[in-house]
């Protein structure tokens, strides 16, 4: 296992500032590669069964998109090496749900947790925390003004005045608070249920205390009620927790259009926005109206969507262009929300098969309540966060790479561990 929690944290490094060094890519990849082709055996079993075919579906919808890239800042090679390496990656991720997922306990499952993914991204977060206090700055990508001048106000509620920090290995604000923040979950989940643990009280701490300079406070305390609730309803003779993991999928379409009602009301008229506002919900509504709009005049493309940064090659983020005005590259911006990431990605037929992979961990999650309650649990509550902050933020595409590499790992532990059980 320590060679898995070393190739995870060069994972980590490569989707980071310093993602271009060469040595960086070849050690990844090189590492990767030699796991895969020891476990190559155990991988292909799990790919062709029929009852991964969802997950497995979904996995290569994603790897397609990136061929049919609309980046135009990418070239030839710069798209072969990126497809190649996630490709490496999704097979990596495959292989480590085999190779520790063998007897079906919970032990097997919370060491993939905590080993493979907490304390690797916990270290992460460390480093990123000496960086920045050393203000070493690392950022090979372009700055955003307006989040430089803006103020972190979870800090200043307590007379700690700060601008909203960005370290030096992550290459966004939400973005990276966003991985964390689902990462902060499973290590409060952790502790709630299973035994006490110094370690695992450290690896909490260190992504808090990451979580708020950033100031995205629905990356704290999504997770943190999350939490506490299926923790509460753990024991309960009535279903709650498998209700509320139930609806999850539909939350991804329910929260947005409850957001675009309630906050204009709220927040008065969208239009005119600059991005210096502390008006970020209206943006998202002004965004969301212009995507929704396209859709409703259907085109063939959408059926199979326009690959990544598919809301560029459609050419209607230049719609919202302008509300970016001080960012770089303000035409590239996101819809800030998961589903219209991979309609424009990865068109209708993509949504299907993502929802239809939601609603097999769901099955699952139904099927093993009784026998791998914990797990379910678990794997239940990373639904409920991907479709409550997938609600506001484009979690499912490779806008946030670490988010997928969270993502599929649990599902692929959950999905190997339902092997264990025959039901079907």
């Amino acid at each position: 296992m320590p060679f898995d929690i070393f190739t995870i944290f060069l994972i980590l490094l490569h989707s980071s500032a310093l993602g271009k060094i060469i040595l960086l890519k070849l050690l990844m990849n090189s590492c990767v590669l030699y796991q895969i082709l020891k476990q190559f055996n155990s991988v292909s079993k799990f790919c062709t069964s029929k009852n991964n075919k969802s997950l497995i579906g979904i996995m290569i919808l994603f790897l397609i998109s990136l061929v049919r890239t609309s980046n135009p800042s990418l070239d030839f090679f710069n798209i072969l090496y990126k497809f190649l390496t996630n490709l490496l990656m999704f097979l990596y991720i495959i292989t480590i749900g085999c190779k520790y997922i063998r007897l079906g306990t919970f032990f097997e499952f919370q060491n993939i947790l905590q080993k493979l993914i907490i304390f690797p991204f916990s270290i992460f977060c460390f480093i990123n925390f000496i960086l920045y206090y050393f203000q070493i700055k690392l950022d090979l990508d372009e700055a955003i003004s307006y989040q430089e001048a803006s103020p972190a106000l979870l800090l200043a509620n307590i007379g700690i005045n700060i601008l909203r920090v960005k370290y030096p290995l992550a290459t966004g604000y939400n973005s990276f608070a966003s991985v964390i923040g689902l990462v902060f979950m499973l290590q409060i989940l952790l502790i709630l249920f299973t035994k006490f643990s110094v370690i695992r009280v450290i690896c909490l701490t260190l992504l808090l205390i990451t979580l708020v300079p950033i100031d995205s406070r629905m990356s704290i305390f999504i997770p943190i009620l999350i939490s506490l609730f299926v923790f509460l309803f753990k024991g309960s003779s009535f279903s709650y927790n498998r209700i509320l993991f139930s609806i999850s999928p539909f939350i991804y379409f329910i929260l947005p259009v409850v957001l675009s009602v309630i906050m204009p009301i709220l927040l008065g008229n969208v239009n005119n926005l600059q991005r210096g506002d502390d008006e970020s919900e209206l943006i998202r509504f002004t965004i969301w109206t212009v995507s929704l709009n396209f859709f409703l005049s259907f085109e063939i493309f959408q059926l199979i969507g326009y690959g990544e940064f598919g809301h560029f090659g459609s050419n209607i983020s230049l719609q919202w262009a302008n509300i970016f005005s001080s960012w770089t590259n303000n035409n590239l911006i996101t819809t800030h929300n998961s589903i219209f990431a991979i309609l424009f990605d990865m068109g209708y037929i993509g949504l299907i098969c993502f929802m239809q992979c939601n609603f097999r961990i769901i099955y699952l999650i139904k099927k093993l309540y009784s026998l791998f309650r914990l797990e379910s649990i678990i794997v239940g509550s990373m639904l409920l966060y991907c479709s409550i902050v997938g609600s506001t933020e484009s979690l499912m595409g490779f806008y946030f790479p670490n988010f997928l590499l969270i993502f599929f790992i649990v599902s692929v532990s959950f999905f190997q561990l339902a092997t264990k059980v025959k039901f079907d």
